[in-house]
């Protein structure tokens, strides 16, 4: 994946999430950064 790939779909991601809190993007990022919000890759077992 390139990297304009990355941040488009990353970008997506943020929003979604902003979307399903209904906060603003920029709080999504700031959650992330000071670490109030994480996610990582599972395969579900």
């Amino acid at each position: 994946m390139e990297n304009r790939e990355m941040f488009d779909e990353i970008n997506a991601l943020i929003g979604s999430i902003a979307k399903a809190f209904d906060i603003a993007d920029g709080e999504v990022v700031s959650a992330i950064e000071q670490g109030d919000l994480g996610m990582e890759m599972s395969c579900g077992h």
